[in-house]
């Protein structure tokens, strides 16, 4: 990883995710805006990343000048800060946000070097195609309660506009679909999101294998490294399966009152 900027890399992964579920961009001295108007269907939000950050002033001048150009565009309040990489610690900033309605918490970024090699025997990573993949994302929308009809009308056009930058892999073992992950090829890296098995099948070690199957798949797509964002309870599963934390940054969520600093 020597000569790699991860935080870099983060931060722009972050970035081409929300573009690819329709959110724009808007580059500021000490943020990058996003705003999606697709909220909440397109399962992103409104926020400020690369948010560079020294001390608490700081801090409340980057709010002002985010709520200012809410207002003035008559957008959705802005959700969160995305302060890569971290200028205080965890426990500093929620001394702070706290009473003033905030709260903040570390994420983590592993990576893993790409793996060449061949599956093993009897497992598939595979590119399910979109009638495929809507079927199965009905499917699985439909099991949550919140479900209704005028909003997975409206929904699945933007998911579909998002898989085609962020493709979905589905690990199949002997033609059974085990487990799945959202995978972007973003030039010497991949990033990652979502990774899931299939709850039935959890407990045999294919959370392992569907890191290996994707590190198998950045190489093929010419990639050196695959990245993804967890939190610290994960970090020992990561870590058995081939990665190492390379940055991290502090997610502070914008509980404060309109005026408060």
């Amino acid at each position: 990883m020597t000569g790699i900027d991860w935080t870099e890399r983060a931060s722009r992964s972050e970035i081409e995710y929300s573009k690819a579920r329709g959110g724009v961009t808007v580059d500021y001295p000490e943020f990058t805006h996003i705003h999606n108007r697709f909220v909440p269907l397109a399962g992103d939000y409104n926020r400020a990343v690369r948010v560079r950050l020294g001390d608490f002033d700081s801090f409340d001048r980057v709010v002002r000048t985010l709520r200012q150009v809410h207002r003035e565009h008559r957008l959705d309040p802005p959700d969160r800060l995305d302060v890569l990489p971290p200028s205080l610690d965890e426990v500093a900033w929620n001394e702070y946000l706290t009473p003033r309605g905030g709260r903040a918490r570390t994420v983590l970024f592993f990576t893993a070097a790409a793996l060449p090699g061949p599956m093993p025997e009897g497992f598939k990573f595979y590119v399910p195609s979109e009638k495929e993949y809507s079927r199965w994302y009905r499917r699985r929308v439909e099991a949550s309660d919140w479900f209704d009809e005028e909003w997975f009308a409206a929904a699945m056009p933007l998911q579909l506009g998002f898989i085609r930058v962020f493709k979905p892999y589905w690990l199949l073992e002997d033609g059974q679909r085990v487990g799945w992950v959202y995978c972007a090829n973003l030039g010497d890296y991949c990033r990652l999101f979502e990774v899931e098995i299939e709850e039935n099948r959890r407990g045999r070690g294919l959370g392992t294998l569907l890191m290996q199957a994707a590190r198998i798949e950045a190489e093929k797509l010419g990639a050196s490294h695959v990245l993804l964002q967890a939190d610290e309870r994960l970090r020992a599963f990561y870590e058995q399966a081939g990665f190492t934390e390379c940055t991290r940054n502090s997610v502070i969520r914008l509980g404060l009152p309109e005026g408060s600093h």
